[in-house]
């Protein structure tokens, strides 16, 4: 690909939600009421599909420690800020940062890869936009390149134009294209883009991360659901 071999990417899902907490009491018991990375998905799954068919072998996870109650006093399960790193399939690393409690502004969307041939690293506040290098593209070494000067070579068409219904949509439009693709494989028209397995790939690390964190950080195997044998007794 254009950044080469890719060995390291990041994500980050920084998502101060104790008020929500409180309107949704399902986020209480399943993402702050767990210790661990408990929302994985959004950060390694855009990560795995970057990468191919790379998946997580092994994953190591820590927090910070907890710092924060919720309204009845009761200390969040869900240290602060947690941090899962991922070894893939391919022998790089991916480091995932969840943290839903610290007093500070979203960033929901932080990303950076490197490569062997570049790197790509998201803007993480609204003063910032998104940069990238490539060698042998970008003019000097020491200076970024926007990466909105590579839309017209690789954007696809539908987020180019999109139609008016995806404009309407929640986050950034991406709600209107998911809708599509379930529609589109419920009537055999496309293939779900994410299968099965694809999606255990990118929801088991979360779970064994439960189990690294209260190991103290213990690098744990990830089980690849492909291995798994139906149990027709």
């Amino acid at each position: 690909g254009v950044f080469g071999e890719v060995y390291f990417a990041e994500g980050e899902y920084i998502h101060e939600l104790k008020g929500l907490n409180e309107i949704t009491p399902w986020r209480r018991k399943w993402q702050t009421g767990i210790n661990g990375c408990t929302y994985p998905t959004h950060s390694l799954g855009p990560i795995l599909q970057w990468l191919g068919t790379q998946r997580v072998v092994s994953v190591s996870c820590v927090g910070t420690g907890h710092h924060y109650r919720d309204p009845r006093g009761a200390e969040y399960e869900n240290e602060d800020s947690i941090l899962m790193l991922c070894r893939l399939s391919g022998g790089g690393l991916a480091k995932i940062r969840v943290d839903m409690l610290s007093e500070r502004p979203h960033a929901m969307t932080n990303y950076a890869l490197q490569g062997t041939q570049g790197a790509y690293e998201s803007a993480r506040a609204e003063t910032e936009k998104d940069r990238v290098w490539v060698k042998g593209v970008s003019k000097e070494k020491d200076r970024w390149d926007l990466l909105e000067a590579f839309e017209d070579r690789y954007l696809p068409d539908f987020w180019k134009h999109p139609p008016k219904e995806a404009l309407n949509a929640g986050h950034g439009g991406g709600d209107y294209f998911q809708v599509v693709d379930f529609v589109n494989a419920c009537l055999g028209l496309a293939p779900n883009p994410i299968d099965i397995h694809r999606a255990m790939d990118m929801s088991v690390p979360g779970l064994i991360s439960q189990q690294s964190i209260r190991q103290g950080g213990a690098w744990l195997e990830v089980p690849d659901s492909r291995t798994w044998q139906n149990d027709k007794g």
